[in-house]
């Protein structure tokens, strides 16, 4: 099952670092960095994380969407 780890750019508690090492541990993953957010992301840019996650689970494409600082493939699952 894909997963898609989300972190606030300026999160200080669950670090877009620690996020991204959550994403490596799982075989087909993704890791999102929202712009202008912090340890509350889905309060604070409810909207484009609600877009984020819509587009995830509908399979579409995630590379730039501009109120993403980056998004990356991190654990492309074997035979994808």
């Amino acid at each position: 099952m894909p997963a898609l780890t989300v972190a606030g750019e300026y999160d200080s508690f669950t670090t877009p670092e620690l996020c991204r090492q959550m994403a490596a541990a799982c075989a087909d993953s993704w890791h999102a960095e929202v712009r202008d957010a912090d340890h509350m992301v889905i309060l604070e840019r409810t909207a484009e994380v609600a877009d984020l996650i819509t587009r995830f689970l509908a399979g579409q494409a995630l590379q730039g969407l501009p109120y993403c600082r980056s998004v990356e493939r991190v654990s492309p699952s074997a035979g994808r």
